[in-house]
């Protein structure tokens, strides 16, 4: 590997800024410019693969905690179903707490989703908006009936809202309306996604923090903390 590698980001930088100097002390311009675009590329191509290689050792170091951490708390949730008689199948998500306020929490994030029955619900709602009265009372109703119905990005029925639908379907008292959100409510079909960690602890002030567990939300860390940290 070239010796760039040993640089460091200012040292880059210096480079990059003399080899511009001397290009254009000597060459013309458009030829210049070409060699210094390959002399960037030449950089990248140095500087790359070795921030790869840290990024996957830290994907394959939080792996293998993820999997650490699933598998000693199996033994906590299966204690816990016993002394509080909750069914594990049931519930999609756990939290352990210590007496300090450390906390932990695993499971799986929920995805919407609905059978195929949900089309014979949706329709009989719509059959229902085709029998009203063309009045303002029924238009309100009508948009408050298709802001509720209202899909998201994915394409799917929202499950909360479809939950505001069924209250709202039985305060008409308009059975075929209500028998409509019946039939979408008991087309839900919510199925599991990605497991899941989440960690906060009480620092010294007695303060939560939650600990940073994706590199998204890990904040940058400034010079002088660099240096500490390493």
């Amino acid at each position: 590997m070239s010796k760039l590698s040993s640089l460091t980001p200012e040292e880059k930088a210096a480079l990059m800024e003399e080899a511009k100097a001397e290009i254009f002390n000597s060459m013309s311009e458009k030829d210049a410019i070409k060699i210094q675009r390959n002399k960037y590329k030449e950089v990248v191509n140095d500087t790359i693969p070795g921030l790869l290689e840290e990024l996957k050792d830290i994907s394959a170091l939080l792996s293998k905690v993820k999997t650490k951490v699933f598998n000693e708390l199996k033994t906590l949730i299966e204690l816990k179903a016993e002394v509080f008689g909750k069914d594990n199948n049931i519930l999609q998500s756990h939290t352990f707490t210590t007496e300090k306020g450390d906390r932990i929490s695993v499971g799986y994030r929920m995805t919407d989703d609905w059978d195929d029955t949900v089309s014979a619900g949706l329709q009989k709602v719509h059959d229902f908006i085709q029998s009203l009265a063309k009045d303002d009372n029924s238009a309100v109703l009508v948009k408050a009936i298709m802001r509720l119905l209202a899909k998201d990005k994915k394409g799917n029925l929202q499950s909360s809202r479809v939950l505001q639908l069924k209250q709202l379907a039985e305060e008409t008292g308009n059975e075929g309306f209500i028998d409509a959100v019946g039939i979408i409510h008991a087309a839900y079909r919510p199925r599991r996604s990605a497991q899941f960690i989440s960690a906060s602890y009480r620092d010294e002030n007695l303060v939560t923090v939650e600990i940073p567990l994706d590199i998204t939300s890990s904040e940058i860390l400034q010079p002088t903390e660099e240096k500490t940290a390493a």
